[in-house]
């Protein structure tokens, strides 16, 4: 069987309202507030009544036997990872950079921050971004919008729920040895209650509610 992937909502499902991010981002340098908003960046956005048409992935991949999904606060593991999702949450807002990108009316940002740690000692793992997804009610899957990675070199643990994002490429490769913190985001509709099913690569797929 195949997976099916439509795109992630491009970013007319954004109310790109970027702006500097309040205090609390140690990260941010005073700069000077520019007077071109980072959206102007971007080719004009058209108008946001209407969801992209669900375009399949060119290169859809085989969904993997599985009986039920696992729930959300269990790792689903296989021979090669161990899965956690540390976090799950519906946003209004996404800050990464000093940057807030806010979702339009109807619509929300649903993060998860998830932590996958490499099984087969003494080899490198590496996925692509396209191959880490949600899968809605309508069956079609979705790579994130957004996400971002953190590779510990002491085995340090963070909040990936913080961790800096950029737009999506899913055709981009992640290789690392023993763990990696990720920080993923989609754009979904405004629905509760609602459950989505998140797959990481080859791992069995996770339960996530939303009440």
């Amino acid at each position: 069987m195949k997976r099916q992937f439509k795109y992630p909502s491009i970013l007319f499902l954004l109310l790109l309202g970027v702006n500097l991010a309040c205090g609390g981002l140690t990260t941010v340098e005073p700069t000077t507030i520019p007077t071109q908003q980072a959206t102007n960046t971007h080719t004009p956005l058209p108008s946001n009544t209407a969801k992209p048409t669900n375009t399949p992935r060119p290169t859809a991949t085989e969904i993997l036997p599985t009986s039920t999904a696992v729930p959300i606060k269990l790792p689903a593991i296989n021979e090669q990872y161990e899965v956690k999702v540390l976090s799950s949450r519906l946003l209004d807002s996404a800050t990464t950079g000093g940057l807030i990108y806010t979702a339009n009316p109807g619509y929300k940002f649903l993060e998860l921050a998830v932590l996958v740690t490499n099984l087969q000692v003494g080899e490198q793992q590496s996925f692509f971004w396209g191959d880490v997804y949600i899968i809605e009610k309508d069956n079609l899957a979705s790579y994130s919008f957004f996400s971002g990675s953190f590779i510990p070199k002491n085995n340090e643990q963070v909040n990936a729920a913080i961790l800096n994002f950029e737009t999506t490429s899913p055709e981009q490769s992640i290789t690392f040895d023993n763990i990696i913190y990720l920080r993923l985001i989609w754009i979904v509709a405004d629905e509760k209650p609602t459950s989505y099913l998140f797959g990481f690569d080859t791992s069995p797929l996770i339960e996530i509610p939303v009440k």
